[in-house]
């Protein structure tokens, strides 16, 4: 479990400055917020494969996995959450993918948009709106391409919301969000003196 994971909160965590200067491939837990989500038609849910999960694209006779190549007229709706998140250290993009997604929002993709059904295609469905600026411990996997500067988006392995290690990190953290202001002026100093 997650609590096993995090040691019941005795396993240190780190920022978001820290998972930006890794060297290594690597997982690292954050607690960040969630500041923004990216929204419309197609930002925050893809249509998928039954059996792997990867995005169907529309062909003649139905919905064709890019993957698998299997076909089928009833692809399933699944989450992928592009949001930004902060820690006082910085802002990363996230990934957030179904299962993961499922797991906070407390209801499916499909569910989400059927409640949102006659409303403006555009806009965040309410259940996504709910996310922002709450916080959650991520474990963010840090691959070659986050390394190596390619990627920027980061892929969220597991969230944990549960209160408990919530408060026991968040009053280990000293840095919060409205510490922003000291982040950019620490910026503004660093980039002067080079």
């Amino acid at each position: 479990s997650v609590e096993d994971e995090l040691e019941g909160g005795a396993r240190a965590i780190t920022t978001i400055e820290d998972v930006m200067n890794q060297t290594d491939e690597t997982f690292c837990w954050i607690l960040a917020e969630i500041m923004s989500v990216e929204g419309g038609v197609n930002g925050w849910c893809y249509l998928s494969c039954f059996k792997c999960a990867k995005k169907v694209v529309d062909v003649k006779n139905g919905y064709q996995c890019i993957r698998c190549k299997r076909i089928t007229v009833d692809p399933t709706l699944r989450y992928k959450l592009h949001a930004i998140v902060a820690d006082g250290t910085g802002c990363l993009n996230l990934m957030i993918w179904n299962d993961e997604a499922k797991q906070i929002i407390g209801q499916s993709a499909k569910e989400v948009r059927d409640s949102e059904k006659g409303k403006n295609v555009n806009s965040l469905p309410k259940a996504i709106q709910a996310l922002l600026e709450k916080k959650f411990l991520f474990k963010v996997s840090v691959s070659t391409q986050n390394v190596n500067s390619i990627d920027h988006m980061y892929a969220v392995e597991k969230i944990c919301d549960d209160e408990r290690l919530l408060g026991i990190y968040s009053s280990a953290n000293s840095m919060e969000i409205g510490d922003l202001p000291k982040l950019i002026r620490r910026l503004l100093v660093q980039e002067l003196s080079r």
